[in-house]
């Protein structure tokens, strides 16, 4: 059946039934008239392609690039550390037992959102807050911890001011859609 499939995709269940005349009247007929395969692979060819794919993917993945004559090897780009993000995956089996299911594809996304927004707002700490939902759209809640700055705006500051990371806003909520 494997074979069928392989070589006839559009016309598998065509071929079976042809298999299936062939194997019942084998006796006054001889199967290797109907059915030719022919499954000849050019190896040399195949483990050429995928020399080259690793060869370049090697280079995507962090791999150093051979310098040229008359190149300065160039230093890479830092990329900056990302903070803490819970993995939402394996959370959510928890979040089942709670009753609250997400599915999935949704839960992928929303971990990947998360990460890219810790890499974006510079939070040490991120975690999924809840989700709110909506008439037209659900809102996703996110709970971000992020480094206290030193805000000098050249503004004076009320006695009671309190700057981002300290106090009663030691958390940054972040709302999306």
């Amino acid at each position: 059946m494997k074979v069928l499939i392989l070589h006839y995709p559009s016309q598998a269940y065509d071929k079976l039934e042809e298999v299936s005349y062939l194997l019942k009247n084998e006796d006054t007929l001889k199967m290797d008239d109907f059915l030719k395969i022919s499954d000849f692979r050019h190896y040399k060819e195949i483990c050429a392609q995928m020399n080259a794919y690793c060869v370049a993917m090697k280079y995507e993945f962090g791999a150093k690039k051979p310098v040229a004559e008359g190149e300065e090897d160039a230093e890479p780009e830092e990329v900056p550390p990302v903070g803490f993000v819970p993995d939402l995956l394996c959370d959510a089996q928890m979040y089942q037992w709670a009753g609250i299911g997400f599915g999935k594809q949704e839960l992928y996304r929303l971990q990947k959102s998360m990460k890219k927004l810790a890499a974006d707002s510079g939070a040490t700490k991120l975690r999924f807050f809840g989700k709110i939902t909506g008439k037209e759209n659900d809102y996703f809640v996110a709970e971000a911890e992020l480094e206290g700055g030193d805000e000098d705006d050249g503004e004076e500051k009320p006695a009671d001011f309190e700057p981002k990371g300290t106090g009663i806003n030691k958390f940054t909520y972040f709302v999306s859609h």
